[in-house]
This record gives structure tokens, C-alpha cells and sequence, in this order.
């Protein structure tokens, strides 16, 4: 029996998409602020654009841009976030949103680290899209260690609704200060390389007339690298950032290719707080 060979991707990629848009962060420098020892009540607002839509790097075939918006609030260590995303092509266009809560630790000894747990609830705007009940829940475990030139990122999340899934991402990432001016402000260089593992499901569908059911099967391994490059501009309180990113795709089944995938980013950011007891 002569066999078709069609990959799929979990429907957590997507997720893990949209944890790349929504969850990432510029700069570490106003983190310092979100530890338990802060007495202060931190607001931060961003919205970015990207001009192009890819889902762990793989382009599924909809050329489109995508924006989004999100707001974050922390005070001692706990954060609430809102966010969601509009995609020019998918209807409803306010295809996405998410809320979040977790907490912050920092450490210093033996060496200093960020430690945290966030649970996410995104919600898919699209009543037929199967998201809405796979994948709707994300808890996730991260640790960030950062020095003045340099960081580490770690990121376990645990997907679930009425199926199971889970994703492991990492990052290593350099900075470089461009220009400094009066106030504190300046602009960096922040190159950073990141790696994304999940679930990819792979599916044998058989010759048309057969009446036995397609073979699938799952494996867990490196589905993504990304290499980013942003020019991020801290004044005031207000950060800018124009970044390139290049995505270079991996399938975990041996007969199949990804192209390698590319877009542009904008982001602008507004921080503000206040002092509470």
C-alpha cells in the first residue's frame, strides 16, 4: 500500500506564535522595578506591528500583517496582563486575546536570576477555530538570568483544554549601548538567537478509496530558531523598537522542508508608575 506522506503542526504552534508577539520584552533595565522589594505600581502599555504573519517560523500560506496591543500591571511581583492581536487577513480580524496573572521572584545567590509562573487564558474570536477548546489554557514556568552585556532566557509552558501539550523555548542574547544622552536616555543593539520545542504531529493518509483510517504519529524536538535584531530607543518613559527577525523552520519528519521565513517589527511602549504603601 503506497503511502501519502502530509505533515501537520499541532495547533499549539500557533499558541507558542502568539506567546512570541504577546510575551516578549525589550529591555530588563525597567524589570528592576517588578521585584517584591518595590513599593511601586508599575503600568506598562505597547503596541507593535509586524508585516508579516508566520506561526513557529512557518509560513501557512496567508500573506499578512499583524498588529497588536497589550497592557501590563505589576506590583511587588505580581503581574496582570490583557492583550490581543489583529491579523489583516482572518476573520474576525480581532482574531486573538489573552489574559494573564503571575508572579516574579529575583534571586541572587549563587548568581542572579529571575524566576516566574504565569497562567494564561487566550481566547479565539473565531467560533469554528479548533483553539478554542484544545489549547485555550497555558502555564508556564520561566527563568531569566541577565547581566549588563548579555541574558539567558528559559521558558517551559504546559498547553491544555481538552487535549495536552507542552513547549520549551530558550534565548541567549547580547546588548550593545549605540548612544546615550542626557536623562538616561539611550539606544541599544540587542541581538538575540532563540529556540523553540514543541509537538509536531506527522499524518500518512492513504490512496483515495481506501477504507482504512490515516496513520499519525508525534514527536517532540526543535521545531524553530530565530535570529532577531532590534534597534530599541528608550526616552523618558517611552521605548521605540525596530527590529529584523529571521526564522529558520525545522520539521521533525525527515522527507519534509520549511523555507526559511523573515519579517520586520514595530513597537512602541509607554511605562508609568506610582508609589503604593
Amino acid at each position: 500500500m503506497v503511502l501519502i506522506l502530509i505533515p501537520c503542526l499541532l495547533t499549539a504552534q500557533d499558541i507558542d506564535s502568539l506567546l512570541a508577539v504577546l510575551k516578549s520584552y525589550q529591555d530588563e533595565d525597567w524589570f528592576l522595578l517588578l521585584n517584591d522589594n518595590s513599593k511601586y505600581h508599575i503600568v506598562y502599555v505597547q503596541t507593535g506591528f509586524e508585516n508579516n504573519t508566520y506561526f513557529t517560523g512557518r509560513d501557512i500560506g496567508v500573506d499578512q500583517y499583524n498588529m497588536y496591543i497589550q497592557t501590563v500591571y505589576n506590583y511587588r511581583g505580581f503581574t496582570a496582563a490583557a492583550a490581543g492581536v489583529i491579523y489583516s487577513e482572518f476573520e474576525p480580524h480581532w482574531y486573538t486575546s489573552m489574559l494573564s496573572l503571575g508572579y516574579q521572584k529575583g534571586i541572587i545567590s549563587p548568581l542572579p536570576l529571575d524566576l516566574s509562573v504565569s497562567y494564561d487564558r487566550y481566547f479565539f474570536h473565531d467560533s469554528d477555530d479548533s483553539l478554542l477548546s484544545t489549547f485555550p489554557n497555558s502555564l508556564n514556568l520561566g527563568v531569566v538570568h541577565t547581566s549588563p552585556y548579555w541574558g539567558v532566557l528559559l521558558d517551559y509552558s504546559l498547553l491544555f483544554g481538552t487535549e495536552t501539550s507542552s513547549q520549551f523555548s530558550g534565548a541567549l542574547y547580547t546588548k550593545f549601548t549605540l548612544l546615550r544622552w542626557k536623562g538616561g536616555n539611550k539606544c541599544i543593539l540587542k541581538p538575540q538567537m532563540s529556540f523553540v520545542f514543541g509537538s509536531e504531529e506527522t499524518a500518512f493518509l492513504r490512496l483515495p478509496g481506501s477504507r482504512r483510517p490515516p496513520i499519525s504519529s508525534t514527536r517532540f524536538g526543535l521545531l524553530n530558531t530565530e535570529i532577531t535584531i532590534p534597534l530599541i530607543c528608550y526616552a523618558g518613559d517611552v521605548d521605540m523598537s525596530l527590529a529584523y527577525r529571521y526564522n529558520i523552520p525545522r520539521s521533525l519528519d525527515a522527507e519534509t522542508e520549511y523555507a526559511a521565513t523573515s519579517l520586520f517589527s514595530l513597537s512602541l511602549g509607554y511605562m508609568f508608575g506610582f508609589r503604593g504603601k
